[in-house]
């Protein structure tokens, strides 16, 4: 594998990353595993998200992130989490599906939520987290 990230060694650290079996999720896991961390693949798609596993020695776990309880779990002693994972629906509003506006919501602001929060204790205890989409740490 080619570093995608020079000078960053996340050896001993546990990454999460949400979306990981394609696109900007994916190429945030390999960069993460290139960089040392052991990474957990998060995706709806079973076979893409064990190949990616796979190629970048991760675990790939195949959750549907509308239940995001089912999955918090999977940030327990997470050093890192990439909410990525998404989609969208394009539709004039009266056309717009009420159950595709719920499984939004819950894709994209409930599960980040979830997998926040089951990995901030951790995050607290190893060296305080960092805000999200920042890499400067921070202390509760």
């Amino acid at each position: 594998m080619t570093r995608i990230v020079e000078g960053v060694d996340l050896a001993g650290r546990t990454a999460v990353v949400t979306g990981a079996a394609s696109g900007i999720g994916r190429a945030c896991a390999v960069a993460l595993a290139e960089a040392g961390a052991r990474v957990r693949v998060l995706d709806l798609e079973e076979d893409r998200a064990h190949e990616v596993a796979l190629a970048i020695g991760g675990e790939a776990h195949v959750v549907d992130l509308s239940e995001p309880e089912r999955a918090a779990h999977l940030a327990e002693g997470a050093d890192i989490v990439v909410n990525n994972a998404g989609f969208q629906v394009v539709r004039p509003l009266e056309e717009f599906p009420p159950e595709s506006f719920h499984r939004m919501l819950a894709v994209m602001v409930e599960a980040p939520f979830h997998l926040v929060r089951v990995a901030l204790p951790h995050m607290y205890e190893a060296e305080g987290p960092a805000p999200p989409g920042s890499t400067v740490r921070w202390r509760h």
